[in-house]
């Protein structure tokens, strides 16, 4: 049986909105040699959220030295997303954002995408994953940022 790993190697803040959030910030951490990355975004939002933002993930493979937009995307409304997606959205929800969001402060530690039972294939093996958060009826966006990850197989020991 398959098993995916994803490794997030690092993370930037592209671009944070101040009319909507505030102290944004967006870091990995590993706690030993042996333990796994951990994506880490805090920050304090200054409205309630629900369906009213959309989250989009665009996946850039790397190739040739350089980073070139893929085919692979994801675009969730917040409710939607946590309550019927079983790798991004449980991951956040694991992290114990509820909807609705109300404005306060956020601490989304300490996540990993759950990919013990992933179905499906990876198509490159090195990817820039661009991270933004926008306004679901204008497109105006929230914040933006940039998470490099590594996707390895592992074969699932039974």
């Amino acid at each position: 049986m398959q098993c995916l790993q994803i490794i997030t190697e690092r993370a930037t803040l592209e671009y944070a909105n101040e009319k909507y959030v505030e102290n944004v910030s967006v870091f990995i951490t590993r706690y030993g040699r042996r333990s796994p990355y951990y994506m880490n975004i805090l920050g304090r939002n200054k409205h309630t959220w629900t369906n009213n933002v959309t989250i989009n993930v665009v996946f850039f493979e790397y190739l040739h030295n350089e980073y070139r937009r893929s085919f692979v995307e994801l675009h969730f409304r917040l409710c939607d997303m946590l309550n019927s997606d079983p790798y991004v959205g449980a991951m956040v929800a694991k992290a114990g954002i509820t909807c609705p969001a109300y404005s306060k402060m956020q601490y989304l530690v300490n996540m990993t995408v759950p990919t013990a039972d992933f179905k499906y294939l990876v198509p490159f093996k090195k990817a820039m994953a661009e991270l933004e958060f926008t306004i679901t009826k204008t497109g105006e966006s929230i914040a933006k940022a940039r998470f490099y990850v590594t996707f390895v197989d592992k074969k699932k020991l039974i």
